[in-house]
């Protein structure tokens, strides 16, 4: 008589002793939503059972959030509150925007003395410093997240 399992449960490697002493002391201690929700959505699905979708309707967020949730939470990755959410922000950025303010403090200096600005010997600067090509957009988005475009009367193709 063979029984089959009506919900799919986690692999035994997931639920180890260390992730559920760690959710069970995040439920107890943390005064952050967020991070009580991710513990919720482990041990509610790992430890009692529950499918995505009854945990979902119970913690109030959607499907998807209960798996993004709980693979964060065995990556180790606590979600840090509304204000640092797991989606959003440049993730597709090529320098930090320190590290663009140092690319393009050359070009701020010509500004400032009235010398044209070439998006050409930008984009070509650009593509050397980061080792690869890059689109004439990603310059232009370059100067204007910098104000460089404002600042500059004097921008040529």
């Amino acid at each position: 008589m063979s029984m089959k399992p009506t919900r799919e449960l986690i692999r035994i490697s997931d639920k180890s002793e260390e992730s559920l002493l760690r959710a069970v002391q995040i439920i107890r201690k943390t005064k952050d939503l967020s991070q009580l929700r991710q513990a919720q959505a482990f041990l509610l699905t790992c430890v009692h059972g529950m499918t995505a979708s009854e945990a979902s309707s119970l913690l109030g967020i959607s499907v998807n959030w209960v798996y993004k949730l709980r693979q964060n939470f065995l990556k180790g990755n606590l979600v840090l509150g509304r204000s640092a959410s797991v989606l959003g922000g440049r993730r597709r950025e090529n320098m930090t925007l320190a590290q663009e303010s140092r690319f393009l403090h050359p070009y701020f200096q010509a500004a400032k003395h009235g010398e044209a600005i070439r998006v050409s010997d930008v984009k070509t600067a650009l593509e050397e410093h980061l080792g690869r090509k890059v689109a004439l957009s990603s310059v232009y988005n370059l100067l204007k997240r910098h104000k460089l475009m404002q600042i500059s009367s004097k921008i040529t193709k």
